[in-house]
């Protein structure tokens, strides 16, 4: 523990500005394979300050995907 550097927060808010814009976090699994996107998913987690996408009832959905498509077929 005695030779942990202590990191200046300007410039670390620095560095993390210049990697949120070279980063591109909408790739799929980016938030799981980069290493500095899990340690901050890690603690936002941890936080609460992270929820995955609310993704709905899947049979709800396809049933209305279903009568979209004989709405379309009809027409």
């Amino acid at each position: 523990m005695d030779n942990l550097i202590k990191i200046d927060e300007e410039k670390l808010s620095e560095y993390l500005e210049i990697w949120f814009n070279e980063a591109d976090p909408t790739k799929d699994h980016f938030w799981n394979r980069n290493k500095v996107g899990k340690v901050i998913k890690k603690y936002l987690k941890i936080l609460g300050k992270w929820k995955n996408k609310g993704r709905g009832n899947p049979k709800k959905g396809y049933k209305v995907y279903i009568e979209n498509k004989k709405k379309k077929e009809e027409w």
